[in-house]
């Protein structure tokens, strides 16, 4: 008869969930070893999908989606360290350029490693790194109500950038996260139009000052 196991303390709990995220990075970088190395052509089968199946019991998708995570990890690792990495996690930044995962990994880097954030938060990340607003935005206190008409163009010409970039990211992002910031993109709209009537109404003030004092 087996003995109970006992439970595990804290720090025991913790040392074994941080092996078992090394272990699943391991299997990761091995099944994109034996993808690149045609490992189902050596053992007679007719292809990947088959070879996951037969020998593993998952499908291909799943498979396919932890030869994405073994990219995304070495990619990552270039620039900052990969121990807490989750397979989700690698699924938010496997479309990310170069560029925006730098930004993204030094933020990361900023807030102490991948276990202190979230998959929410590592979303709104990646639309930062792309000069988008995170949540949304510091805008609306920031909206000059009376501000002269140089700085109401210039908060203008901002938004109109982030509304431009808002929607080429929207259009090009999983369709399902897209649609968490269809407000976002409504909102922009919304300010952009407010600062344009704005801008046109204290411009046409200081014409008519102008004209007044000519």
């Amino acid at each position: 008869m087996s003995k109970p196991k006992t439970k595990l303390d804290k720090a025991q709990a913790r040392a074994l969930t941080d092996t078992i995220k090394r272990d699943a990075a391991a299997l990761w970088f091995k099944l994109l070893d034996a993808y690149e190395r045609r490992a189902w052509e050596a053992l007679g089968y007719d292809n990947w999908a088959t070879y996951c199946g037969t020998e593993f019991g998952f499908g291909k998708a799943h498979g396919y989606r932890l030869l994405k995570a073994a990219r995304v990890h070495q990619a990552v690792g270039l620039h900052v360290e990969t121990r807490d990495m989750t397979e989700a996690q690698t699924r938010v930044l496997k479309k990310l350029s170069p560029d925006a995962l730098e930004k993204v990994t030094e933020m990361i880097r900023a807030r102490g490693g991948w276990k202190n954030v979230n998959v929410s938060e590592l979303k709104d990340m990646v639309w930062r790194a792309h000069g988008l607003i995170g949540g949304i935005c510091a805008y609306p206190p920031m909206l000059p109500i009376d501000g002269d008409i140089n700085t109401i163009k210039r908060t203008l010409e901002r938004l109109t950038a982030d509304e431009a970039n808002l929607e080429e990211n929207v259009r090009r992002c999983d369709p399902a996260y897209a649609a968490q910031r269809a407000a976002d993109l409504r909102e922009i709209h919304v300010m952009v139009g407010f600062l344009r009537d704005q801008h046109d109404a204290r411009l046409a003030r200081l014409s008519a000052d102008y004209a007044s004092a000519a």
